[in-house]
């Protein structure tokens, strides 16, 4: 079996990566193949059964959530037995997708599923990965090869930066799948499944003011807004820092 499109989602969890991953997957025609909430350990692919009569595949998505940014990160995202599953591939794209940190950090801490208790959250080393991305994402490091960036935010308001993702990754642009809402993740931290099919609904361009009530994530806000490092790569970024 061959492939002619693999695509594979770099994100930290809660940046919106299964909404960009299910839009890509609704982009491309069958047969296909979805991998979600791939983790480091995951080092073999299994193929599907319904695969075995199948010649080639338009194309194949795979989600790496919370992988650490370094050299070697090509290694880590490969599958040992990738040639044999998949066969020979056409075309790679790795889709790094970024959000804006504090809507981003809003997630993180309002997320009912990951931590029983919001105490447990390392936020700060989260605020140091998303630094990482950033840097990525901005070409200040290129550990990522056959690179598509995507800003979730603008990825979310804007038709016309969703055509150019489509564009980058070769497919027709059909927009199908932008309102969907799905399962993979377990929906939105803050509506679940409730607007599965009406994502448009959602406010998730403002999700930090949902969570200012808790004295805690003011204090985490804060945090974020003064780090000068934050500072300067929202700034490049066109991102507001901005909660007043």
């Amino acid at each position: 079996m061959d492939l002619d499109l693999l695509v594979n989602i770099i994100s930290l969890r809660r940046s919106g990566m299964h909404a960009v991953a299910g839009w890509i997957y609704e982009q491309i025609p069958e047969p296909k193949h979805f991998v979600n909430n791939r983790v480091l350990r995951q080092r073999r692919i299994r193929r599907p059964k319904r695969f075995n009569n199948i010649e080639s595949l338009n194309g194949a998505i795979i989600v790496n959530e919370d992988f650490a940014l370094t050299k070697d990160i090509s290694s880590k995202i490969a599958f040992e037995n990738e040639s044999d599953i998949l066969g020979k591939i056409g075309l790679r794209r790795n889709v790094l997708v970024l959000r804006h940190p504090l809507n981003y950090m809003a997630s993180v801490l309002k997320c009912p599923r990951q931590w029983a208790k919001p105490i447990q959250i390392n936020w700060k080393h989260r605020v140091e990965n998303w630094k990482l991305y950033a840097r990525e994402y901005l070409g200040d490091t290129s550990f990522l090869p056959h690179k598509v960036c995507v800003s979730f935010d603008r990825w979310f308001a804007n038709r016309k930066y969703r055509k150019k993702i489509s564009k980058q990754l070769r497919l027709k642009f059909t927009d199908k799948g932008k309102n969907t809402v799905g399962a993979w993740g377990g929906g939105s931290s803050f509506d679940g499944l409730i607007y599965k099919n009406s994502a448009e609904r959602m406010d998730v361009l403002a999700r930090w003011k949902q969570v200012l009530h808790v004295k805690r994530n003011r204090k985490i806000f804060r945090y974020i807004q003064k780090d000068v490092e934050v500072i300067e790569l929202c700034s490049r970024m066109k991102y507001d820092l901005t909660t007043d």
